[in-house]
């Protein structure tokens, strides 16, 4: 009778949560909402970030950058482990432990709302809510830069306080925050890698195939051909990005496939031609690289030691996770039973950023 009552009860709570206005579940989820005017982008909707409250303005603050895709910030309902809305965000960590000692923020990607309920697992382009049309033409790495800077301007005027600022960029996150650490390097105190791929994003698709080809699933001759396509591919994207780099043939009415293909195109062009390696020979703040051991996008991180060796740079430190992928879920096997079972490990991933960032000088 007690899980009925506490079920019904649950029910209630998220009923009348998801009949809240967004900037209201912003707040009952511990966050605050603001809103600004693109300068650079007038084209654009306004750039809405949320900040982890309360706010300290003696506290360092901690920029967290979202990966590809358009996900919301905050999802709300029950997740069926303990998590409901009040402790989800987009990057699924939770924060307040950390609440008095640092802030928190991050950027609403264009076109996308702040909230959505949670409905299982999104797709990566989620074509039902938002803007569609306004995420696609803006999803590109200078745009995401811009918008970066035009936040930490504003965080700072309302701050008012000259304290340490962080960054962490997940996964496409990572191209955004040391694109930002080379063009504005006095705004940035301390970088984080997460699940970051350092060598743009056809490296992965190389290493899958060696490893298709190593697991004899494919022959070399077969391989080898897969990846010589893979460099006509890299060579038509580049003469495509060229050709179109100077159109603006934005037309919101077209919702056609091919407009969706062309601004995916230019997507992927913008986030594999400008890639993060290079950046990092002329950053200087500390870097923390942190990734999963089973991710095979950013399996690339291991090499990263050795550039900066020859680079004869140390500033950076690696925090490879064993076993777990690029959203740290690994796979647990049972010792009495053998059964597996896949378990997320971001919590415990995140505490060990916020040392690095307590430790760190």
């Amino acid at each position: 009778m007690k899980k009925i009552i506490l079920f019904v009860f649950l029910l209630q709570t998220l009923s009348a949560f998801a009949q809240l206005p967004c900037r209201e579940r912003v707040e009952k989820a511990g966050w605050a909402y603001f809103s600004i005017l693109d300068k650079v982008f007038p084209q654009v909707d306004s750039i809405r970030y949320i900040v982890s409250q309360p706010f300290n303005p003696e506290n360092p603050t901690v920029f967290f950058l979202q990966g590809s895709g358009n996900h919301p910030l905050l999802r709300y309902g029950y997740f069926g482990d303990g998590r409901t809305w009040n402790d989800i965000w987009m990057e699924q960590f939770r924060m307040s432990n950390y609440v008095e000692r640092y802030n928190f923020v991050t950027i609403a990607k264009p076109g996308t709302p702040i909230c959505n309920r949670w409905t299982g697992q999104p797709p990566l382009i989620d074509t039902t809510f938002g803007c569609i049309w306004t995420f696609r033409r803006f999803d590109f790495l200078n745009y995401y830069v811009e918008q970066l800077n035009q936040v930490v301007d504003d965080v700072r005027k309302r701050s008012n306080a000259d304290v340490p600022f962080f960054f962490v960029g997940n996964s496409q996150g990572g191209d955004v925050v040391t694109a930002f650490a080379v063009k504005h390097p006095e705004k940035v105190q301390r970088l984080v890698l997460k699940s970051a791929g350092i060598f743009g994003r056809e490296d992965e698709q190389v290493f899958e195939i060696r490893h298709l080809m190593d697991r004899g699933e494919i022959s070399s001759k077969e391989a080898q051909e897969r990846i010589n396509a893979l460099y006509k591919w890299s060579q038509s994207l580049k003469d495509y990005s060229i050709r179109f780099a100077l159109e603006d043939d934005f037309d919101p009415e077209n919702t056609s496939a091919s407009k969706a293909h062309h601004y995916a195109i230019m997507t992927h062009a913008t986030f594999t031609f400008d890639i993060i390696l290079p950046r990092l020979q002329n950053i200087s703040v500390p870097i923390l690289a942190v990734f999963g051991t089973d991710d095979i996008r950013s399996r690339c991180n291991d090499f990263l030691p050795f550039f900066f060796t020859r680079w004869k740079k140390n500033n950076l430190t690696m925090m490879p996770i064993l076993d777990v992928d690029h959203h740290f879920v690994g796979t647990i096997i049972d010792p009495e039973t053998g059964k597996q079972r896949r378990e997320f490990i971001g919590n415990e991933v995140f505490s060990r950023i916020m040392e690095w960032f307590s430790k760190e000088k």
